[in-house]
């Protein structure tokens, strides 16, 4: 049992200092990349982390975002507010990253612009834009999947209601996760003492966790956008219930406000 508990202690010290790196090396890429929840010019700014991970700044809390192939997962919502800003900006952030056009084939016939064989394409890539159109297409967007809280401030669950009816849960076979096995509204995951502070406080239903954790880690069960995730649940930190995010393959920490070392 006591090497189990160091394992875990050295774990957590681990994730930490993971975390100090992340955050210093981005702070020399811009000042937006500070957290900074006073941001008045009521924009949202997008902060390119590493691999598919990027950060967005000026939601309220600093809002993770995971975009790919399997979809979009969000760490933490930013306030009510700011919402609808919040959406528009992970749509457009979704489209730029896995909905891009696919470039046409190279031409080889008789017409081509370098002569028949060539190979070559003019400035449109075949004969004309309205051409581009019939036969180059773009990948479909894929949705928001999971929402993880890293605490019950309103900062970071803000948007929790809205965001989550707009996403939509993995389904397989008969059985479906998430609320009512109908693949409806995307997952929100949180630590078990951020659903009991939104009961006891009456918060609004549509807002609170659908899944939640108990123990001192919790490791996802598959892989998102091509890497694993593992919450680490910090006890008496910032609240009872603040969760750390870790994606292992990008190797990036979500710490919510646990760590604020960059003002």
């Amino acid at each position: 049992m006591q090497r189990k508990v160091l394992r875990l202690t050295m774990t957590l010290g681990m994730v930490l200092i993971l975390a100090m790196a992340v955050f210093a090396g981005a702070a020399g890429l811009a000042e937006a990349g500070q957290q900074n929840p006073n941001r008045t010019d009521g924009e949202i700014q997008i902060l390119p982390v590493q691999g598919n991970i990027y950060m967005l700044v000026g939601a309220g809390a600093n809002i993770t975002v995971s975009v790919g192939f399997d979809g979009t997962l969000l760490v933490d919502t930013g306030s009510a507010q700011m919402t609808d800003k919040v959406m528009a900006t992970i749509k457009q952030l979704a489209v730029m990253v896995t909905g891009s056009t696919y470039p046409p084939s190279p031409c080889v016939g008789l017409r081509c612009p370098g002569g028949a064989g060539s190979g070559a394409f003019n400035q449109w890539g075949w004969s004309s834009p309205a051409i581009n159109t019939i036969i180059a297409s773009r990948g479909p967007v894929k949705p928001i999947r999971n929402i993880i809280n890293t605490s019950v401030d309103p900062d970071h669950t803000g948007g929790n209601a809205k965001i989550a009816k707009a996403g939509v849960t993995f389904t397989g076979g008969n059985v479906a996760r998430g609320p009512g096995g109908s693949g409806e509204s995307a997952e929100v995951w949180a630590f078990e003492t951020v659903l009991n502070r939104m009961t006891d406080t009456k918060a609004p239903e549509a807002g609170w966790p659908t899944d939640t954790y108990y123990t001192g880690s919790y490791k996802w069960n598959g892989f998102f956008n091509g890497e694993g995730i593992e919450l680490f649940h910090v006890p008496a930190a910032h609240t009872d219930g603040d969760t750390m995010v870790y994606f292992r393959y990008s190797d990036v920490i979500s710490a919510g406000d646990v760590w604020w070392g960059i003002r």
